[in-house]
Order: C-alpha cells, then sequence, then structure tokens
C-alpha cells in the first residue's frame, strides 16, 4: 500500500496563510497516522518560499510543529523553502520544531530553512526537537532529517535538544547562523553523517550536556567563528543537583575540519572520545585540544598545518586541564592515547609541538598519556612534549629519546640506547635485558641494569658507572669519568679528562689525538692480566711509550708525540698496554662513511661543495656549510643500523639573508625537504638561528643518506650535526 501524502497549497508568502496551511497538513497527516501507525505519511510542500510566523509570547509554539508519524518533504534545497517572516523580533525555539508531547518517527527533507537573520533579532533557531523527561513519560525518538538546509538563523541551525532518542542527520548543510551549526544537546543515540558546517558564528558542530552513543561520519566544518567541532559538558545544573553530566561515547570517524576560528576539534569534560580517519588542518588555533576529558582516542588521522594564527605558538594536538567554571574544580586530562596518526607542518607558519601535554596536567597525578606510532615533522619547537612520561621500547634494539622534561625510559628487551637530557630522566631496565647505553648531555650516573654510558654535548659533565662492567666515554670537553665495582672501559674522549677506574680490572682507552693532557688517578697495573690496562687505539705497530717523568707518560708514533699523565707515579709494565695497531675491530666497509644510530659530526661524512668551519655555537665547535651560490652541497654516508623506521633530525643555521632549499635522500632520491627560510633575526650563526628539521623514514642496512643544500641569495647552507634514531613512544 503506497505512502500517504498530504500536498500543502502553494506559498502565498502571506505569514498567516502558509503557516495555516502547513499545519494544517501536518495535523491531518498525524491523523491518518494514528489509524495505521506502521507506516510515516507525507506531507508534500511545493516549490516556492513559505512564509510563516510563530507566537511571540511563547517561544517553545513553533510555526511548524511536528507531530508522530509525520515526513515534511519538499522538492529540494533552495527549491522549497520555509522562511521566518520579517520582523518577529522575538525568541522562537524552532522555526520547525516537534511539538512538546511525545513524537516519534518524523522526517524532514529535500528543504531549506531560512532564517532571515537579516529582518529579525532576538534568539531564534532553525530546526530544534527533543522533550525533557520530568516524570509525564513524554518522549521524543526516531527523528531524522534528510537533505536539508538551515542558514541564516540568528541563534543555532539544527538543535536536537532537551532529550531526543535516536537522531539521523545526513546530507545536510548549515551556514549564516549566529551560534551553532549543528548541536546535539541530550542526544541518545544516533549518526550525524555527510553534513556540512561552514560560516557559523560560533561552532561547525556543538556534542554536549549528557548526549552519548553519538556517530558523527564524514562531515565537514569549515570557516566557523570558533571550533569546528566542540565535544563538551554544558554549564547549567539541573535543578536539585550538584554535578552535570558529561558528554559520553562519541565517535568522530573521518571528515575533514578546517579553516575554522579557533580549534578544528574541542574535546573537553568529556569521556570515552574517539576521532578516527580525521582531516584537521590550517585551523588558526590547535588542530585537535584535549582538554580536561577522560579516555580519548585520537588514532589513523591528519593533523596539519594548524596555528595559523601565530608561529610557533599552538600545538598540532594539544592536552590540557579544565577548571570547572561552575563548581570550581580541576579536571585533569586522563588516559588520553595519540596512536598511529600523521601530524606535520609544512608552511610559511608552523605549529609549535607535534603532541603537547602541558606540564601542569600532571599536577594531579600520573595521566596515562600514551603517544605512539605516529609521523611528526616539521615542528617549531619540537615533536612531542609530554611531562612525566614514560617512553616504552619493544624487545629489540630501540632508540629512546624524552622531551625537554624529566621522563620515564624503559626500553625492555633488546640492546637499547637511551638520550638523557633532563635531571628528571629515569632510565629503567631489566636484569639481562640486552646492552644498553646512555648518551647523556648533563652529569650522569647509570643506573641499574645498564652497562654503558657516552656524555655527548659540548658542557663540562661527568660520568659515573655502577657495579656491572661499564662502558664510559667522555665527549669533546673537560670530563671526570669515574667506574665502580666492575670491569670498566674509560675512554675520556677530546679534552682534558680525569679517569677513574675504581675497583676491578679496568681498560683506559687512549685514542691518537684525543687523550692529551687526560689524567689516570688510580692505575694499578702490576703487570699481569688481573690488573688494570692501557688500550692505546689508532697508533701504528712502531708506537712506543716512554716515562717522561714521575707522572708523566709520552707516546711517540713517528713525529707524532701525545702526553698523558698517570697519578701517584704508579708504574706501568709493558704488559699493561697495547700499542699494536688492529687491537680494535676495523668499522664496517662502506661506500662512504658509516651512519649508525646516534649523533653524527657533518664533516664525518663525504663532503661535496661542503667547507668545514669552526662555530662556537656548534656541537663540537665545528659545522660545514655551502659558499656557492646556486651550487648544491651534498653530504653522504652508508647507514649500517638495522633495517627499520627512523626518527632523522637535521640541526642547521636558518638565518635572515635568504631562502636556501634542502634536502634529505635515500638512495638518490629525495624523501624529505625543506626551505631554509625561518627569518630567525639574525644574519650570523649563533644560537638564536640554530634550529632543526625532522623527519619520520624508513631506511635500509646499507642504503646511502644524503643530507644536501643549495645556497640561494646570502643563505650559507650551514649544517651542525645529523641524528638517525628509532623513534616509538608509549606511556
Amino acid at each position: 500500500m503506497a505512502a500517504q501524502v498530504f500536498t500543502v497549497a502553494p506559498a502565498t508568502g502571506d505569514a498567516k496563510k502558509d503557516t495555516a496551511a502547513i499545519k494544517a497538513a501536518i495535523q491531518a497527516a498525524h491523523k491518518a497516522y494514528l489509524q495505521n501507525p506502521t507506516e510515516q505519511v507525507k506531507v508534500q510542500l511545493g516549490t516556492g518560499t513559505y512564509v510563516v510566523t510563530g507566537d511571540p509570547n511563547n517561544p517553545s509554539v513553533g510555526p511548524v510543529e511536528l507531530l508522530s508519524g509525520v515526513a515534511l518533504v519538499g522538492n529540494g534545497m533552495g527549491q522549497t523553502t520555509i522562511k521566518l517572516a520579517d520582523d518577529f523580533n522575538a525568541r522562537i525555539n524552532g522555526i520547525v520544531r516537534t511539538a512538546l508531547q511525545t513524537v516519534e518517527h518524523v522526517t524532514v527533507a529535500n528543504l531549506t530553512i531560512d532564517g532571515n537573520r537579516a529582518n529579525n533579532m532576538g534568539h531564534q533557531a532553525g530546526f530544534i526537537c527533543g522533550i525533557k523527561e520530568d516524570g509525564s513519560g513524554r518522549t521524543q525518538s526516531d527523528i531524522t532529517l534528510s537533505g536539508v538546509e538551515i542558514k541564516n538563523c540568528t541563534a543555532y541551525g539544527f538543535n536536537p535538544h532537551e532529550i531526543t532518542y535516536d537522531v539521523t542527520i545526513k546530507d545536510c548543510v548549515s551556514h549564516g547562523n549566529g551560534l551553532d551549526g549543528f548541536v546535539a544537546d541530550g542526544v541518545v543515540g544516533g549518526i550525524y553523517e555527510n553534513n556540512r558546517a561552514f560560516d557559523n558564528d560560533r561552532h561547525g558542530f556543538n556534542i554536549q550536556n549528557a548526549t552519548t552513543n553519538l556517530d558523527l561520519v564524514n562531515n565537514k566544518a569549515y570557516a566557523n567563528g570558533s571550533a569546528g567541532v566542540t565535544i563538551q559538558r554544558g554549564d547549567l545544573l539541573r535543578e536539585g543537583e550538584t554535578t552535570i553530566e558529561w558528554v559520553t561515547d562519541i565517535r568522530i570517524i573521518g571528515g575533514e575540519y578546517y579553516g575554522n576560528t579557533k580549534e578544528g576539534i574541542l574535546v573537553k569534560l568529556s569521556d570515552d572520545i574517539t576521532i578516527e580517519g580525521a582531516k584537521v588542518h590550517d585551523n588558526l588555533r590547535q588542530g585537535i585540544r584535549i582538554e580536561g576529558a577522560t579516555d580519548t582516542i585520537v588514532q589513523n588521522s591528519t593533523v596539519f598545518n594548524n596555528s595559523q594564527e601565530a608561529d610557533n605558538t599552538y600545538d598540532e594536538i594539544q592536552i590540557r586541564l579544565r577548571v570547572d567554571s561552575v563548581t570550581g574544580k580541576t579536571y585533569y586530562a586522563k588516559n588520553t592515547q595519540i596512536l598511529n596518526n600523521t601530524i606535520y607542518s609544512d608552511s610559511s607558519i608552523n605549529a609549535r609541538y607535534g603532541v603537547r601535554e602541558e606540564p601542569t596536567n600532571d599536577d594531579g597525578g600520573a595521566t596515562g598519556t600514551i603517544v605512539s606510532g605516529n609521523s611528526i615533522s616539521g615542528m617549531d619547537s619540537g615533536s612531542v612534549s609530554v611531562p612525566n612520561y614514560i617512553w616504552l621500547g619493544t624487545s629489540g634494539n630501540d632508540t629512546l629519546e624524552g622531551t625537554t622534561g624529566g621522563e620515564e625510559m624503559r626500553g625492555l628487551a633488546g640492546n637499547d640506547t637511551y638520550i638523557v637530557n633532563h635531571s628528571g630522566d629515569l632510565v629503567v631496565e631489566a636484569s639481562g635485558a640486552g646492552t644498553d647505553t646512555v648518551r647523556s648531555s648533563i652529569t650522569y650516573t647509570l643506573l641499574a641494569n645498564v652497562e654503558n654510558l657516552t656524555l655527548t654535548g659540548t658542557k663540562v659533565i661527568n660520568g659515573h658507572g655502577n657495579g656491572l662492567n661499564n662502558s664510559l666515554v667522555g665527549n669533546s670537553v673537560a670530563n671526570t669519568l669515574k667506574g665502580n665495582d666492575g670491569n670498566d672501559t674509560i675512554e675520556g674522549g677530546l679534552g682534558v679528562d680525569s679517569l677513574y677506574g675504581g675497583l676491578g680490572d679496568d681498560a683506559f682507552v687512549l685514542r691518537k689525538g684525543e687523550f692529551g693532557g687526560d689524567t689516570i688517578f688510580d692505575f694499578s697495573g702490576n703487570g699481569s692480566a688481573a690488573g688494570d690496562r692501557l688500550e692505546f687505539a689508532g697508533f701504528t705497530s712502531n708506537a712506543t711509550l716512554t716515562q717522561t717523568g714521575a707522572n708523566t707518560w709520552r707516546v711517540t708514533d713517528g713525529t707524532y708525540t701525545e702526553t698523558f699523565q698517570i697519578a701517584g707515579g704508579a708504574s706501568v709494565h709493558s704488559s699493561d698496554h697495547n700499542l699494536k695497531s688492529g687491537s680494535e675491530p676495523p668499522p664496517p666497509t662502506t661506500q662512504y662513511p658509516a651512519i649508525g644510530a646516534g649523533t653524527i659530526q657533518m664533516e664525518t661524512l663525504q663532503l661535496t661543495n661542503f667547507t668545514l668551519v669552526s662555530l662556537s655555537t656548534a656541537e663540537g665547535g665545528r659545522a660545514v656549510e655551502n659558499r656557492n651560490k646556486g651550487v648544491e652541497a651534498t653530504a653522504k654516508g652508508t647507514f649500517t643500523g638495522e633495517t627499520g623506521t627512523y626518527k632523522v633530525k637535521v640541526v642547521y643555521y636558518d638565518e635572515s639573508d635568504g631562502a636556501s632549499p634542502m634536502g634529505i635522500r635515500v638512495n638518490g632520491t629525495t624523501v624529505s625537504s625543506w626551505i631554509a627560510d625561518k627569518q630567525l633575526g639574525s644574519t650570523g650563526a649563533d644560537s638564536r638561528t640554530r634550529t632543526f628539521y625532522e623527519a619520520t623514514l624508513q631506511l635500509t642496512t646499507g642504503a646511502t643518506l644524503e643530507i644536501y643544500g643549495t645556497r640561494q641569495g646570502d643563505e650559507l647552507v650551514r649544517i651542525d650535526t645529523l641524528s638517525v634514531n628509532k623513534w616509538d613512544l608509549i606511556a
């Protein structure tokens, strides 16, 4: 049996006549539906503009009130229009709305609702449904809008309100409204799919006030006056209650959110929110902001080129606390997961961090934030900044590098490397879980179950071992290195170093060109295999060791000489040292100089058109630069690490006198590039102009890794260091 149809008389433009005609048709259709409540009854509007008016003394009586079983249908957006009359100038809770009674099984389709904002004042919404559950037993459910445009309302566009069950809004458009485009306020169950919200004065989508179990699928929100999507608890207490229910169980699936005045997506005082496969970009502030919410997941999404309001000011994804304006209580964002996203900035205005958790968010204790599997590049300040964070490795050989705060790093099994730069950094290793190394730019003492320590940077710092057989290596300036109970290997590196073996049979490595002026304070060789040893490296088999004073010793290798001290006049037997060449394993044979995991000085690579220069701000005091205008310079090396995914970081100088293209090639193919044009406020290589570029790349063992740059104008391509490290972050 075909559905019944009640056709509304053609539009007259007379508000009273058009309003009455639509009302009469809806009432007739509802009456017919009650006779057979298994199938909707259609109310068909014709092509044209129906002008409607409401009751200025009762805002809850809409010009068009829908009743159960009615489908209000036009001939298409822009073809059939329901328009609020001029000079209504009073509050109206829905130009089209469901009546204040039990209403179910209602559809609005294929028409435009025009709030006539230019000719009206007051709070006037386009569409409203829902009813307070006040004990009367009245409910509203199964509300569908399809192919509906709402525009030019002084307040909201689509506003399912109070309590509504099972709301569907598909293929709809909301624009030019004075508040939000689409609202879900107290909606229980439903889907908003394939809708567009743009040019609204506030949010594109506003999901609030105890809404639960709602899917937002493949929507677009752009050019709105605040956020593209806001998911938030409201600020109104129900009568007799002291808390406000949170929004819960919301899923943003796909869609695009861009060009909004504030955030692309804001999640605030909400629980169990998932953002999956979304594209969030070019918003003026954060791409995604998570504020005082719990159990938020952002995964498999692309978030890029946000913070367009100001360079290095907002983050692509920000996590922070929220102080409740109603109760004064502080809510911390907890159990946030940022997983497997592509996050980048590559415009002239870049975000501050890819993912940043504000330091105050953990004032109430651990927050359980997880950041893992993301590709992050191009940020002005860094990829990730999360306080008191746990960086978790895998069963393989991992490199874990914290941010500038104190964090916990756990490598698990495998031969792991830890980058330490803060006194609060904590390295946790299990017994027998591989041979592990700490690379520290601060004074550091090895903790339990960690074998090796290498000092980095150009500051005077010290290193201390533990009870294991340690390897301790200094940096390029003066260090004090102290072993402990084990049989340690100690190498001062460049600078005038103080070396202590401690207990055990220790080996002091004295490398040609690096140990001049060093002092060994507790050498005890005794001329037997059981004592300490001197292991010389880099000398020929003709090198000799001669005592020239009570504490002074000299190595002579042809015309080359180098001296060091052994305190206390300790004797050195010929069996206590090794001056034969080849005493160390030779480096792997490669086509170019080897590039392994960690930080590499550029001058160690094969250079073409680069010139080695001395710079006080460079690591080790040296950098390379391209002085030739219009000529490409390259630095090549062979990657000797394991095949896998790596974070490649180039530290360079970006001055204010040109725009030079730079990039990274793997096996001759450009895999990442950028322009040195940050205009950092100086025309010299100093601390203000020292910056970096990061990219996440797939590298295979034996691949040729190449850094290149072409000088344009007066912008010298100056590069300090190259870092290659595995990248996986889990709280």
